[in-house]
């Protein structure tokens, strides 16, 4: 079974060590679980990973379609939603991230660690007050970025082990319009 380009070779600028070998666990998992749900779910997981993992230092700020890759877990193997609108926004010295339709949402930063951003937010429903991460353990999401195409319009945001729902979650983000 082919693991799409996930080595640890294929990883470069990663956030660290630490974070590197939970998002490549975790990814591992989605992955052989998004392999055995058909062509549709492996197609895209060529998609994201033939060209390795270069996780993204910056990103343009702008308006973006998103969405939402769900890998493994209890509601099966690959669940891939329509797509949604998400924000992003310079603020201070990192970004601020927000998807801001659909009934799932999350919104947090993006910040620097050790040269790759990683993203500290929270997720919520459309019909909730968006919370910070931090407020509520059962929201809290971190993630990393990463650029996933070529010409580096194209990035995934990742979510490790997320708590609800998956074995890993990947969030597809393209420039709006």
């Amino acid at each position: 079974m082919s693991n799409y380009g996930l080595t640890t070779n294929s990883l470069s600028g990663a956030p660290s060590r630490i974070t590197q070998a939970i998002a490549t666990a975790s990814r591992r998992t989605g992955v052989d679980a998004a392999a055995l749900a058909g062509d549709e779910a492996r197609n895209l997981m060529v998609d994201f990973y033939e060209s390795g993992i270069d996780f993204a230092a910056t990103v343009p700020p702008g308006k973006y379609q998103c969405r939402t890759v769900k890998l493994g877990g209890p509601f099966g193997d690959f669940v891939a939603y329509g797509w949604f609108s998400c924000t992003i926004a310079t603020q201070g010295t990192g970004y601020s991230i927000v998807k801001t339709s659909g009934s799932q949402r999350f919104v947090g930063d993006l910040i620097d660690v050790d040269g790759g951003l990683v993203f500290r937010g929270a997720s919520f429903y459309g019909d909730e007050v968006p919370g910070s991460y931090g407020q509520l353990a059962e929201k809290n999401e971190v993630g990393c970025l990463s650029r996933q195409s070529p010409d580096g319009n194209t990035y995934l945001l990742e979510f490790p082990a997320p708590l609800l729902e998956s074995d890993h979650d990947v969030i597809e983000l393209r420039p709006a319009g």
